[in-house]
């Protein structure tokens, strides 16, 4: 009976020490393989700031990669991203992926001291239109004895403000002269 309880034991230790590599965190929570909503509004930008955690005693490499999940993207706006040292251009593919892979140190959190960013995905909503967007980012390591990837997705959604309702509404005014 001893051997079968120390023989769980020091399996459920093993599970726990292969957890999760990196962490995807928003505001020092962890948001790893979670949903992020960003409220945009048309014709302005929205910034989802997100911090990277290597909870590893190695450096780790690693690459981002963004899918659109609810094509088509509204051609007017422009989605973009950076990672660690590299900030990437617009653009409007489904399925794209940072041709650069960067390092993550032992133990760091990104953004750190050297200039780097986490994970900075950047929406510029079209100022004519506002839809719904909903994008998932990878982060993946590219070391081949690895098989580590955590994702978040992030929904970008319409805010609907009240000036903007009563603006479709039209407008009541006083009557003048009052008639009573």
């Amino acid at each position: 009976m001893k051997k079968i309880f120390v023989s769980l034991f020091l399996l459920i230790i093993s599970v726990v020490a292969v957890g999760q590599s990196i962490h995807i965190l928003s505001n020092n929570k962890d948001v790893t393989n979670t949903t992020v909503v960003i409220p945009i509004t048309k014709g302005e930008g929205a910034l989802a700031d997100l911090s990277l955690l290597n909870t590893t005693a190695n450096h780790l490499p690693y690459q981002v990669s963004r899918t659109i999940l609810n094509p088509p993207f509204d051609e007017c706006g422009s989605l973009f991203f950076c990672t660690g040292k590299q900030c990437y251009a617009p653009s409007s593919s489904l399925n794209w992926t940072g041709p650069y892979p960067d390092t993550i140190r032992a133990n760091e959190k990104l953004p750190g001291d050297s200039g780097t960013t986490g994970l900075a995905a950047h929406y510029d909503v079209c100022p004519t239109t506002c839809s719904d967007l909903k994008v998932l980012y990878r982060v993946y390591l590219t070391d081949p004895n690895v098989k580590d990837t955590a994702y978040v997705t992030i929904v970008y959604s319409c805010a609907t403000g009240i000036a903007e309702e009563n603006a479709s509404f039209g407008s009541l005014s006083d009557a003048y002269p009052n008639p009573s």
